[in-house]
Formats: C-alpha cells, structure tokens, sequence
C-alpha cells in the first residue's frame, strides 16, 4: 500500500488560483466583474475558503502550542497558517480587483483609439478634400 502524501501548502495556493483564474475568465466572457470574488459568494470562493480554513485549523494547535516538545515546530505551524490566511485573501480580493483594473483600461484605450480613428475620418484636413 502506498503512503498517503500530505498536503502541500504551496499546492493548494495554486490549485485555489486556478479556480479563480477560471472564474475571472469566465466573468471577462459574461462582459464584467463585479464585486471581487471573494465578497461576491460565488461559487469558486467556496472551495478555496475551505480549504484554507481547513490548512489554518489543521495547523492552529501546533502554532499555538505552549509545550516545550512543540517550540520546534511552532514557527513552522505559524508561517504555514498565517501564510494561507494572507495568500487567500491576495487571491480573494487583491488579484481580481487587479485583473478588474487591466481590463477596465484596455476598454478605455480601446474607445479612446476608436473615438480618434472616428475623428480623424471625419476630420476635412485628413479626408484629402479641400473647400
């Protein structure tokens, strides 16, 4: 029988920023974004949810241990639990009000350059006829 791998925490930042990566695309694909996904209760926000609510309290007794036998791993339970906690909020809410951000401006130079191209074809100085 095969010894069952633990999980790996870098893992599950990206398996959680693949799921919202595809969120945000499919959102892009619907004409918007909204509120970020975090706060929106969408369904992605689930499952990354759980599992760093999962990662934190699997760690939190280990991190907060008082035991002269657990000082050893205590820095490496906190690093790993806060970590989570501040990486899934950068994914929650960081990253898609960023992506939000892109998009908003490569709209607003899309018109920008169409409301210029629109101009200048109108424009009697451009068009070559001369009154």
């Amino acid at each position: 029988m095969a010894a069952r791998a633990e999980p790996d925490p870098e893992r599950v930042e990206e398996r959680d920023g693949a799921i919202l990566g595809a969120t945000l695309a499919a959102s892009r694909l619907r004409g918007g974004f909204g509120r970020p996904v975090g706060l929106r209760g969408a369904a992605p926000g689930k499952p990354v949810m759980l599992t760093t609510t999962t990662t934190f309290l699997g760690v939190a007794p280990i991190a907060f241990a008082q035991s002269l036998q657990a000082q050893f791993l205590v820095p490496m339970a906190a690093a790993l639990a806060f970590g989570a906690l501040v990486a899934t909020v950068i994914q929650m809410v960081l990253a898609p009000a960023l992506a939000k951000l892109q998009v908003s401006a490569a709209m607003r130079r899309r018109k920008k350059k169409a409301r210029g191209a629109e101009a200048s074809s109108h424009d009697p100085a451009t068009s070559g006829t001369s009154g």
